[in-house]
Protein backbone atom coordinates (compact mmCIF):
# COMPACT_ATOMS: atom_id res chain seq x y z
CA UNK A 1 0.00 0.00 0.00
CA UNK A 2 2.84 2.46 0.87
CA UNK A 3 4.46 1.94 -2.57
CA UNK A 4 0.97 2.56 -4.28
CA UNK A 5 1.05 6.04 -2.43
CA UNK A 6 3.91 7.17 -3.39
CA UNK A 7 3.74 6.10 -7.00
CA UNK A 8 0.43 8.01 -6.77
CA UNK A 9 2.17 11.05 -5.02
CA UNK A 10 4.99 11.24 -7.74
CA UNK A 11 2.59 11.06 -10.47
CA UNK A 12 3.41 7.73 -11.22
CA UNK A 13 -0.25 6.17 -11.27
CA UNK A 14 0.27 4.10 -13.86
CA UNK A 15 2.49 1.74 -12.40
CA UNK A 16 0.36 2.04 -8.82
CA UNK A 17 -2.00 0.43 -11.86
CA UNK A 18 0.11 -2.39 -13.06
CA UNK A 19 1.54 -3.41 -8.81
CA UNK A 20 -2.40 -3.45 -8.17
CA UNK A 21 -3.25 -5.22 -11.14
CA UNK A 22 -0.58 -7.61 -10.36
CA UNK A 23 -1.48 -8.10 -6.72
CA UNK A 24 -4.76 -9.02 -7.96
CA UNK A 25 -3.80 -11.79 -10.28
CA UNK A 26 -0.96 -13.40 -8.46
CA UNK A 27 -1.42 -12.45 -4.46
CA UNK A 28 -3.51 -15.33 -2.29
CA UNK A 29 -7.54 -14.46 -2.16
CA UNK A 30 -6.74 -13.75 1.60
CA UNK A 31 -3.55 -11.24 0.77
CA UNK A 32 -5.76 -9.60 -1.64
CA UNK A 33 -8.56 -8.96 0.67
CA UNK A 34 -6.27 -7.80 2.84
CA UNK A 35 -4.41 -5.88 0.28
CA UNK A 36 -8.19 -3.76 -0.92
CA UNK A 37 -9.21 -3.50 3.06
CA UNK A 38 -5.36 -1.27 3.45
CA UNK A 39 -6.10 0.39 0.26
CA UNK A 40 -9.73 2.02 1.87
CA UNK A 41 -8.25 2.13 5.00
CA UNK A 42 -5.62 4.17 3.18
CA UNK A 43 -8.27 6.22 1.45
CA UNK A 44 -7.56 4.76 -2.07
CA UNK A 45 -10.89 3.72 -2.41
CA UNK A 46 -11.01 3.74 -6.31
CA UNK A 47 -7.80 1.72 -6.21
CA UNK A 48 -8.95 -0.47 -4.14
CA UNK A 49 -12.26 -1.10 -6.25
CA UNK A 50 -10.46 -1.75 -9.14
CA UNK A 51 -8.25 -4.70 -7.39
CA UNK A 52 -11.57 -5.91 -6.38
CA UNK A 53 -13.13 -6.22 -9.86
CA UNK A 54 -9.59 -7.23 -11.06
CA UNK A 55 -9.44 -10.34 -8.75
CA UNK A 56 -12.98 -11.21 -9.73
CA UNK A 57 -11.68 -12.12 -13.66
CA UNK A 58 -9.50 -14.72 -11.53
CA UNK A 59 -10.74 -18.72 -11.60
CA UNK A 60 -13.65 -20.26 -9.30
CA UNK A 61 -10.34 -21.61 -7.25
CA UNK A 62 -9.33 -18.29 -6.27
CA UNK A 63 -13.20 -17.28 -6.12
CA UNK A 64 -13.73 -19.57 -3.66
CA UNK A 65 -11.48 -18.51 -0.90
CA UNK A 66 -11.47 -15.11 -1.77
CA UNK A 67 -15.28 -15.29 -0.59
CA UNK A 68 -14.07 -16.98 2.78
CA UNK A 69 -11.41 -14.19 3.40
CA UNK A 70 -14.55 -11.33 2.60
CA UNK A 71 -15.69 -9.92 6.23
CA UNK A 72 -18.39 -8.10 4.56
CA UNK A 73 -21.30 -10.51 3.20
CA UNK A 74 -22.42 -7.16 1.08
CA UNK A 75 -19.08 -7.48 -0.02
CA UNK A 76 -19.20 -11.23 -0.88
CA UNK A 77 -23.06 -10.53 -2.52
CA UNK A 78 -21.40 -8.31 -5.01
CA UNK A 79 -18.86 -11.08 -6.34
CA UNK A 80 -21.39 -13.39 -5.93
CA UNK A 81 -24.25 -11.91 -8.47
CA UNK A 82 -20.98 -10.93 -10.73
CA UNK A 83 -20.25 -14.52 -11.02
CA UNK A 84 -24.03 -15.27 -11.39
CA UNK A 85 -23.69 -12.93 -14.89
CA UNK A 86 -20.34 -13.78 -15.96
CA UNK A 87 -19.43 -17.45 -14.70
CA UNK A 88 -20.81 -20.99 -16.15
CA UNK A 89 -23.43 -22.68 -14.37
CA UNK A 90 -21.18 -25.41 -13.27
CA UNK A 91 -19.35 -22.38 -11.27
CA UNK A 92 -22.18 -21.34 -10.09
CA UNK A 93 -23.02 -24.91 -8.23
CA UNK A 94 -19.61 -24.73 -6.80
CA UNK A 95 -19.94 -21.15 -5.41
CA UNK A 96 -23.65 -22.07 -3.77
CA UNK A 97 -21.98 -25.40 -2.62
CA UNK A 98 -18.82 -24.15 -1.13
CA UNK A 99 -21.25 -21.35 0.72
CA UNK A 100 -23.40 -24.17 1.83
CA UNK A 101 -20.45 -25.91 3.42
CA UNK A 102 -18.97 -23.27 4.84
CA UNK A 103 -22.67 -22.48 6.37
CA UNK A 104 -23.05 -19.29 4.86
CA UNK A 105 -26.24 -20.62 3.95
CA UNK A 106 -28.13 -17.22 3.42
CA UNK A 107 -25.61 -16.25 0.90
CA UNK A 108 -25.69 -19.52 -0.83
CA UNK A 109 -29.47 -19.41 -0.78
CA UNK A 110 -29.39 -16.09 -2.20
CA UNK A 111 -27.21 -17.35 -5.00
CA UNK A 112 -29.75 -19.70 -5.60
CA UNK A 113 -32.59 -18.08 -6.05
CA UNK A 114 -31.12 -15.39 -8.28
CA UNK A 115 -30.44 -17.99 -10.68
CA UNK A 116 -34.09 -19.73 -10.13
CA UNK A 117 -35.48 -15.85 -10.32
CA UNK A 118 -34.68 -15.61 -14.40
CA UNK A 119 -36.65 -18.52 -14.89
CA UNK A 120 -34.30 -19.71 -17.57
CA UNK A 121 -35.49 -23.77 -17.13
CA UNK A 122 -32.36 -24.87 -19.01
CA UNK A 123 -29.91 -23.38 -16.71
CA UNK A 124 -32.26 -24.02 -13.84
CA UNK A 125 -31.71 -27.59 -14.64
CA UNK A 126 -27.80 -27.33 -15.97
CA UNK A 127 -27.56 -25.37 -11.77
CA UNK A 128 -29.55 -28.88 -10.25
CA UNK A 129 -27.42 -31.24 -12.04
CA UNK A 130 -24.82 -30.13 -11.00
CA UNK A 131 -25.63 -29.66 -7.49
CA UNK A 132 -26.14 -33.19 -7.94
CA UNK A 133 -22.73 -34.03 -8.72
CA UNK A 134 -21.59 -31.72 -5.77
CA UNK A 135 -21.33 -33.11 -2.24
CA UNK A 136 -23.40 -32.50 -0.18
CA UNK A 137 -25.96 -32.41 -3.29
CA UNK A 138 -28.61 -30.41 -4.01
CA UNK A 139 -30.70 -32.15 -1.55
CA UNK A 140 -29.07 -30.84 1.37
CA UNK A 141 -28.81 -27.25 -0.57
CA UNK A 142 -31.97 -27.05 -1.42
CA UNK A 143 -33.31 -28.38 2.26
CA UNK A 144 -31.45 -25.05 4.10
CA UNK A 145 -33.07 -23.22 1.53
CA UNK A 146 -36.53 -24.07 2.46
CA UNK A 147 -35.56 -23.38 6.14
CA UNK A 148 -34.16 -19.50 5.39
CA UNK A 149 -36.48 -18.53 2.91
CA UNK A 150 -39.71 -17.14 3.70
CA UNK A 151 -42.69 -19.05 3.17
CA UNK A 152 -43.80 -16.84 -0.25
CA UNK A 153 -40.06 -17.10 -1.53
CA UNK A 154 -40.11 -21.09 -0.60
CA UNK A 155 -43.07 -21.51 -2.70
CA UNK A 156 -41.31 -19.95 -5.55
CA UNK A 157 -38.71 -22.18 -5.30
CA UNK A 158 -40.82 -24.77 -5.84
CA UNK A 159 -42.63 -23.57 -8.10
CA UNK A 160 -39.42 -23.00 -10.54
CA UNK A 161 -38.63 -26.70 -9.84
CA UNK A 162 -41.77 -27.74 -11.36
CA UNK A 163 -41.97 -25.86 -13.44
CA UNK A 164 -38.57 -26.63 -14.90
CA UNK A 165 -39.91 -30.66 -14.48
CA UNK A 166 -37.51 -31.57 -11.68
CA UNK A 167 -40.80 -32.00 -9.25
CA UNK A 168 -38.46 -35.03 -7.73
CA UNK A 169 -35.94 -32.44 -6.66
CA UNK A 170 -39.17 -30.08 -4.93
CA UNK A 171 -40.32 -33.34 -2.90
CA UNK A 172 -37.24 -34.00 -1.07
CA UNK A 173 -36.94 -30.33 0.19
CA UNK A 174 -38.93 -30.87 3.15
Amino acid sequence: VALSITLRQACLGRYADVLQTQAAAARSAADVAEFISSLTGHGLRSDAEAVFGHTQERSIGHLIPFLHALRDDERAWTVLTRAARSRPTYDIAVLVDELYMSGRHQLATDLLMLIMDRKDPLQIRQLVAAMDGLVPGTEAILGAATRVLAPERTAALLNYLEFCGLQDHATVVF
